[in-house]
């Protein structure tokens, strides 16, 4: 690509968001970006700004008018093809409001305390499965079937689907890794559309059966926008498959992030293991320290952040993995603090846009991890394998456990 002429040549960096690196290796190079200022440039992926300060973060995830999250081509990823834009995430203003309204009494405190008993009875019977070998993949074993089965649950889909639909919501998000542009562009397509095939026939058969249960396909299904009119069958599925992909991904890319940490530190490992009450606080220093998505937004206008001018049609990329790491605002940023008081990190982002399923991603993790803890008196970390992308997570953890005398 050609540098626009307003990117100074000092700011530019060397960074492919899709090319193979693991979390270690982007971390390393975001601490040496971060002597260069707050935002920098990188010519890979179209070319498009990187944003490193939390500060800025903020401000830009809140200003859904100067930095866009609805554009044809490009919408919230650094992907540009010709598709649909993700519903509700890629919509702003009005539009996206109604959207929100929706689905939030779905993902509300009260709402989602009550899947407490569901959460632990799927936790014991995945512990149940690896207590007798001694050793696990916490991806393929725990982290990843757990948020797959509340997911699915949640919404009355087949728990059988749930490989399927991993490997699709994989590829939707991050292509073929290591691809070109064209290669990761067509794969992310092609995974778009069977998952929209999938939820369509999950959607017919809600219909064919009443679609009057208290499931979330039923009552999405139900819902009435602001016009007091259905949501249109297209934007139906597209909000169920990015419902999907998001459910799928996120919590335990950050489940297993943690526990390659505490897999490789025995004193945190005990600090959890004796949490008691404390446990919600320290699930919160886990999140800051393993956000995993990384949205994107198109500035609308020119407007000045951290000193540089940022052009209007430019792609801001926020790596919410680095401003939830920017020692401006954590004191000892890149060390786990289980103790840490004040955490406003961004792991749900903020503004319009903040994860609307952040009360079941905390009450997930915690449930995860009190009771794993309870199962396993120790545990070692013995390989571990991750990467980066639109979200960032781990591809294998195998850990070497010590079981409890009863689980």
């Amino acid at each position: 690509m050609t540098r626009p002429d307003h990117v100074p040549d000092h700011l530019v960096v060397d960074y492919d968001a899709f090319a193979p690196a693991s979390i270690e290796e982007v971390h390393a190079q975001i601490d040496g970006w971060r002597e260069l200022g707050p935002i920098v440039w990188t010519d890979s992926n179209y070319g498009h700004w990187i944003v490193l300060s939390a500060t800025h973060t903020r401000t830009i995830l809140s200003d859904a008018g100067e930095f866009a999250s609805a554009t044809p081509g490009r919408g919230v990823t650094l992907m540009r093809v010709e598709r649909d834009l993700q519903i509700p995430i890629e919509m702003d203003g009005a539009a996206h409001r109604q959207y929100r309204r929706i689905i939030m009494p779905l993902f509300s405190p009260r709402r989602i305390s009550m899947l407490e008993e569901r959460v632990g009875a799927v936790v014991h019977e995945l512990i149940q499965r690896v207590a007798a070998s001694g050793t696990c993949d916490v991806v393929a074993d725990f982290a990843r079937p757990l948020a797959s089965a509340m997911f699915l649950g949640m919404m009355d889909w087949p728990l059988e689907d749930r490989e399927f639909l991993e490997q699709l919501a994989d590829q939707s998000l991050n292509g073929v890794r290591g691809g070109t542009m064209e290669e990761r562009a067509a794969a992310k397509a092609e995974a778009g559309k069977r998952l929209i095939e999938y939820v369509q026939a999950r959607v017919e058969a809600s219909r064919r059966s009443g679609a009057t249960a208290d499931d979330m396909t039923a009552t999405l299904i139900n819902s009435t926008l602001d016009d007091g009119q259905p949501i249109p069958d297209d934007r139906l599925l597209g909000l169920m498959k990015l419902l999907l992909i998001a459910g799928l991904d996120t919590t335990q890319s950050v489940l297993s992030q943690t526990l390659v940490l505490l897999g490789s530190n025995t004193d945190l490992q005990s600090r959890v293991r004796d949490a008691g009450d404390e446990l919600p606080r320290m699930v919160e220093e886990f999140l800051r320290l393993h956000a995993p998505a990384m949205p994107s937004r198109v500035a609308t206008a020119d407007v000045e952040i951290g000193g540089v001018r940022v052009a209007a049609g430019d792609t801001v990329h926020l790596l919410l993995a680095a401003a939830n790491r920017d020692e401006a605002e954590f004191e000892k940023a890149q060390e786990p603090d289980l103790d840490r008081a004040t955490n406003h990190h961004l792991a749900f982002s903020v503004g319009p846009h903040k994860c609307i399923g952040a009360a079941l991603a905390r009450l997930v993790l915690a449930v995860a991890l009190r009771d794993f803890h309870r199962a396993f008196p120790s545990y070692r970390l013995i390989e571990a394998e991750s990467h980066g992308g639109a979200v960032w997570g781990m591809d294998r953890v195998q850990l070497e456990l010590e079981v409890a005398a009863r689980v």
